[in-house]
């Protein structure tokens, strides 16, 4: 921490994440087209770490899918 002070802290760690979740999405249809907004809530949980201890607690996830079926 503290960039570019004395106290600053260099090093590597390895973390090993699970993530579960659970998604919504909803697809809205333009003809051959698709639009799908989704959001996701989960958590991200530290399994194994080899290093200092990192943050780990809830993600909150969004995305849009642009589809065109065939």
């Amino acid at each position: 921490m503290n960039p570019g002070t004395p106290q600053e802290v260099t090093g590597t760690t390895e973390v090993t994440v699970l993530q579960p979740t659970a998604m919504l999405d909803y697809p809205i249809h333009f003809g051959a087209w698709s639009l799908v907004p989704k959001i996701a809530f989960g958590a991200e949980i530290n399994v194994q770490t080899k290093g200092e201890e990192v943050g780990q607690g809830a993600i909150l996830l969004g995305g849009i899918s642009i589809l065109r079926a065939l």
